[in-house]
């Protein structure tokens, strides 16, 4: 997300849970690693931002731990209006037939705790190791 033109700032950390102090990767309690981004509506839009959200991850399956899920926390009503009509848009049924629907939770944003610097742009520091 960091090289998308208009994203300002990425950072990684916890958020989702109810753990209000202490949170940090090896105590975050029921917390998701999530990723916030601060971008410029006026270079990108939130439509925009949703085509990359869901095309990082399948919206169709979270099998992971809430540690690992998929979320979209939204930040007011248009974001959460834009979100749900995206949501519906993909939940319709295809020119095929195929009707899937996407099981990726939109909760309201919560408090968010940042991650230890040695998560932040940890894509960038682990270069060659994956």
């Amino acid at each position: 997300m960091a090289r998308v033109q208009g994203v300002l700032a990425t950072r990684v950390g916890y958020t989702g849970g109810t753990k209000s102090s202490g949170v940090a990767y090896r105590s975050m309690g029921d917390h998701t690693e999530a990723c916030q981004v601060d971008f410029d509506p006026r270079i990108v839009s939130y439509q925009k931002m949703l085509d990359l959200f869901f095309s990082f991850h399948n919206p169709f399956s979270n099998k992971s731990s809430r540690q690992y899920r998929n979320c979209l926390w939204y930040h007011d009503d248009a974001q959460k209006k834009a979100a749900q009509a995206y949501i519906a848009e993909m939940n319709a049924p295809s020119s095929s037939g195929i009707h899937r629907k996407v099981v990726t939770p939109l909760e309201p944003k919560g408090a968010f705790y940042l991650a230890e610097e040695y998560h932040q742009q940890y894509n960038a520091k682990a270069r060659g190791r994956y």
